[in-house]
């Protein structure tokens, strides 16, 4: 019963040839941003870098500059979460919101209806709240989208090297248009989803000090590089991961 209650909410609408138009416009405004942000990033790490980059080729500063929007994105991405949480835990008492609270439509897509409670007895976002978790979702997906499709087409000449790449790349954008167009379903759950990112944080680190340990040290105060790199790092993505990825995906479900 509380499936198909569920589809019957969340079917598509004739809205939906708008929203597609709306994902693609989207993703290309943070694709463009992406790849304004990684020309300059590029001209700063050859002409202002450290001694350790500017000696380095220009296929690994070209890496470099993909590591470094990736750590930007992520950023981009978990920063509503906080909003999100308190909004999500102020209806359902939760930090996961019930997908089968009431809907209604607002503008393309469906968002929580401003009553106390459902028929069901299921509490609901009041309006504000929904129309910001709206806002961050739609922005959240479109970063990430943007993202995805700007790093895919920076490594499609290199495909051959990293085919992971490659395939997470299209699954990350097939999700994120499909989410993107079809919001109403999804969107209480992408600032949650996203959180995932933060743990990238960390494994861009630990590729810094890979790739450039002087410049990742001069980073830290004398004498932290070391223990940063062999031990904050390491333990920081372990935790990371284990807490947004490994635990809060199965907790949504």
């Amino acid at each position: 019963r509380s499936l198909r209650h569920f589809k019957q909410r969340t079917a598509p609408s004739s809205s939906d040839a708008t929203s597609l138009q709306k994902a693609l416009v989207g993703t290309a405004k943070f694709t463009l941003l992406y790849a304004i942000l990684g020309a300059l990033l590029r001209f700063v790490f050859a002409r202002y870098g450290t001694a350790e980059m500017v000696a380095s080729s220009a296929q690994r500063r070209a890496r470099a500059v993909l590591f470094a929007l990736s750590t930007l994105n992520c950023c981009i991405t978990v920063v509503p979460f906080a909003t999100t949480m308190r909004d999500v835990w102020r209806t359902w008492g939760s930090l996961v919101p019930s997908p089968y609270a009431s809907v209604t439509r607002f503008g393309d897509y469906r968002i929580e209806a401003p009553a106390e409670a459902t028929d069901d007895g299921e509490p609901t976002m009041p309006p504000a709240a929904a129309r910001r978790m709206l806002r961050q979702s739609t922005f959240i997906c479109e970063a990430i989208t943007g993202y995805l499709l700007h790093d895919l087409i920076m490594v499609l000449p290199e495909a051959h090297k990293y085919p992971a790449d490659i395939f997470h790349h299209l699954a990350g954008l097939t999700c994120g248009f499909a989410s993107l167009v079809n919001l109403r379903g999804v969107y209480p759950f992408l600032p949650v989803f996203f959180t995932a990112e933060f743990s990238t944080i960390f494994l861009n680190l630990i590729w810094l000090f890979r790739e450039y340990p002087k410049t990742a040290e001069a980073m830290f105060p004398a004498g932290w590089g070391a223990t940063v790199r062999d031990r904050i790092a390491p333990l920081c993505f372990a935790g990371a991961f284990g807490v947004v990825r490994a635990a809060l995906f199965p907790y949504m479900k």
